[in-house]
């Protein structure tokens, strides 16, 4: 049973390949280049980010204060800023 091109289906239900292409692809090399503009960026956010998360952090904490929810909701907000 053809399932798709290259791919059949033999007993046993396991999926084999069949008339498969190899294609050799040169090994990744990092160049070690940073952009100023993508560093300086990445440094704004990172700071006002910070600050925001901070500020909003001390404004509710000074209401109240949960041990456990306030990491974790200050590590995802930071998380989903620099995301």
């Amino acid at each position: 049973m053809t399932v798709a091109k290259g791919l059949e289906l033999r007993q046993g239900s396991q999926w084999q390949l069949a008339n498969l292409v190899s294609i050799r692809m040169k090994s990744y090399q990092s160049s070690n280049i940073v952009p100023r503009s993508g560093l300086l960026k990445m440094t704004l956010v990172a700071l006002v980010g910070g600050a925001a998360v901070g500020g909003i952090t001390y404004l509710i904490a000074l209401l109240f204060y949960l041990i456990i929810l306030f990491p974790i909701g200050m590590g995802s907000v930071g998380g989903a800023i620099m995301k």
